[in-house]
């Protein structure tokens, strides 16, 4: 499966500040583990220009920084590219049906989130270790 993930917008939803790199950096950390213990390839957009020194790249895991387009524009880019099956992550409802007709599936943040911890917890009981949301 791969995921399209609105990384801004989940980083509002989870309450955190949209333009803290530091935050980004944990929220990407996140993922990168979503993405190796649930073996699927996940793209998380954030808008703006990439902060200097930024990786982005992290196996599975591909982070997109949007300037000079919108984030969505780039989501929807991404949705388009035929590649399927993908799951778009956001509770941007404009967006979400932007992106619909593309015959993709959407999962709200609070969805998504459950989904990491569950990922996480399967991925702790087989490995030892633990990640969590807790920024």
């Amino acid at each position: 499966m791969r995921y399209i993930v609105d990384g801004s917008n989940l980083l509002g939803a989870l309450g955190l500040a949209l333009e803290s790199d530091q935050a980004k950096s944990e929220l990407v950390r996140l993922l990168a583990s979503f993405s190796r213990s649930a073996k699927s390839r996940v793209d998380c957009v954030f808008d703006g220009s990439r902060p200097d020194g930024f990786a982005t790249s992290f196996g599975g895991l591909t982070v997109r920084f949007s300037h000079p387009r919108s984030g969505d524009d780039v989501v929807e880019n991404l949705a388009s590219s035929g590649v399927a099956p993908c799951v778009v992550v956001t509770n941007d409802r404009a967006l979400a049906g932007r992106v619909k007709s593309r015959r993709v599936q959407i999962e709200s943040c609070a969805e998504f989130r459950r989904r990491v911890e569950r990922s996480s917890t399967h991925s702790e009981s087989a490995r030892g270790d633990r990640t969590d949301w807790d920024l």
